[in-house]
């Protein structure tokens, strides 16, 4: 798929060549008036072919994104300088028309630059117009007056001044707009964190791992598998008592990052309320699915919790449940449920199958 700033470049490609064609129709209703050498016209189009060919490779086959600047704003519009100046000075008798073909390209310089480098071309665009007059007075003395060119060229400066300042407001406001966006992308990434992601142990919460297991049940309907454990931390609500609420809170949040690590990237892990757990695991069938629960308990116990005691361990109950065909996801998680509680009626720190 190709990259939407490249597809922009092509696009801004298209209205340069667009531009440059409306540039050479001017020079040539100049050349049809008869103020111009229509050869000039001929040299005039045929560099801005040969231009647009240029930039048309470079761009239409990714050679630009090698550059610091692959828009190649900056190149596009010294060589349409250039072009001009050589225009301007074959029709001495034409010369504010054909200057006009210098805001032209201009034009495109206020809605690409930064205040920088619009600055710098419209300087060049000064020193092309002073080379034409000094070329003007080589090769055209008898058509060339200076006091004419030199006011001409004190109004083309000032002209370029002002669209320089135009341009350089235009891009500021685009680089806050750039910023917005950034900043709204980043507000909406953060909203669509908090909206799927349980704040106090970073892993999903019950919003999103339903989705998940919704996901996974499809997948099954199609000949694969699906389990699900509902974990319950043992004596909770002892450990908040005993120690506070924030070793409580640490106990969940050091649960769910080693949790997190044990299981398969492919599986899922959600707070489903307080100090209960949903684990979705995918493509995994009953027997797979305890011995899964089996690790998860044993590292449980052997799991140390900074904020408790020295000593101090915690246990989990799992109930485990595989899904079956065409049963509604609530009665496998109820089933697991089930399983949970026998777990927890048979002393804790255990795992149980649901039936």
């Amino acid at each position: 798929m190709l990259d939407p700033r490249q597809q922009t470049r092509r696009q801004r490609l298209g209205m340069v060549m667009a531009a440059s064609a409306v540039a050479v129709s001017i020079a040539l209703a100049v050349a049809l008036a008869g103020y111009l050498p229509m050869h000039a016209v001929l040299a005039y189009g045929g560099g801005a072919a040969v231009c647009a060919a240029i930039f048309s490779v470079l761009i239409f086959s990714g050679a630009n994104q090698r550059f610091a600047d692959p828009s190649l704003s900056l190149p596009m519009l010294l060589a349409a300088g250039a072009m001009t100046t050589y225009i301007v000075l074959m029709g001495p008798q034409a010369r504010p028309a054909l200057a006009s073909i210098y805001l032209i390209a201009f034009m495109f310089g206020t809605l690409t630059l930064d205040a920088r480098r619009l600055t710098w071309v419209a300087l060049s665009y000064v020193g092309f117009y002073a080379v034409m007059i000094v070329l003007s007075v080589m090769f055209f003395a008898d058509a060339t007056e200076i006091p004419r060119e030199l006011f001409r060229l004190f109004l083309f400066a000032l002209l370029l001044g002002w669209f320089t300042i135009l341009g350089s407001y235009f891009s500021g406001l685009r680089a806050k707009l750039r910023k917005a966006n950034q900043e709204l992308a980043a507000a909406l990434r953060c909203a669509e964190k908090l909206a799927t992601t349980d704040p106090l142990t970073g892993c999903s919460n019950r919003r999103q791992v339903l989705g998940q297991l919704q996901v996974e049940a499809q997948r099954a309907a199609r000949g694969g598998a699906l389990s699900v454990g509902l974990v319950d931390m043992d004596h909770f609500k002892a450990i908040n008592d005993a120690h506070g609420h924030a070793a409580g809170d640490a106990v969940l949040r050091t649960f769910a990052a080693e949790a997190l690590r044990a299981l398969r990237p492919t599986d899922g892990l959600g707070r489903w309320g307080g100090e209960e757990f949903l684990v979705v695991l995918s493509q995994t069938r009953l027997e797979a699915a305890l011995a899964a629960a089996e690790r998860l308990r044993r590292m449980v116990e052997e799991m140390a919790v900074p904020a408790l005691p020295e000593g101090r361990r915690v246990t989990v109950s799992i109930g485990v449940a595989e899904h079956r065909a065409g049963e509604p996801l609530d009665q496998t998680v109820e089933r697991a449920d089930q399983a949970l509680y026998r777990a927890k009626q048979g002393g804790r720190n255990r795992v149980e199958a649901a039936v």
